[in-house]
């Protein structure tokens, strides 16, 4: 629809609850929590875009998945990180997977890979991290929906949705 068009989406992030940069929660190798922000800023763009009416051939949710161990030295794959990598739980993260995923087309937009792991473990935390983005695209299709329904209720119908604009001058 927008053939000789660029779309360019912007997003500030004011404050990520103390995460990122290498702060305290960085685990010493560099793999800090900004990963999921980044998966979270996938999303908020791909809402931001339905939301305004874009056309789009899916919606696209971030997900991020990663390899942890422990203290003792046990390796566990865990969705959404920045929950247990932390120096309160002693964990630390071997690798990270981040995917913006289109789950209708079962397509990866974006793949973003950190750290070291056999080969064999790359495709399973691949796998996790669309599960992430999956459980995230319910969400944000349920907000789609919502933004619709009120769009048709405000007595606008499908219409409103792409309402052409008239240039004078």
């Amino acid at each position: 629809m927008y053939p000789k068009s660029r779309i360019e989406i912007v997003v500030t992030v004011l404050d990520s609850e103390g995460r990122g940069g290498g702060g305290d929660n960085d685990d010493g190798n560099g793999y800090d929590e900004q990963t999921s922000v980044l998966a979270g800023c996938i999303t908020a763009a791909s809402a931001a875009l339905a939301d305004a009416g874009i056309e789009l051939f899916d919606l696209v949710a971030g997900g991020v998945a990663a390899v942890v161990e422990d203290e003792k030295g046990n390796r566990m794959q865990v969705l959404d990180p920045r929950v247990v990598t932390s120096t309160e739980n002693k964990t630390r993260r071997i690798a990270t997977c981040v995917v913006g995923y289109m789950a209708s087309r079962d397509e990866i937009t974006e793949l973003w890979m950190m750290g070291k792991m056999e080969k064999k473990s790359v495709d399973s935390l691949m796998d996790a991290a669309v599960e992430a983005a999956t459980k995230a695209t319910l969400v944000l299709k349920e907000a789609a929906a919502e933004r619709v329904k009120f769009i048709v209720q405000k007595g606008g119908g499908i219409k409103a949705l792409s309402k052409d604009v008239e240039m004078t001058g």
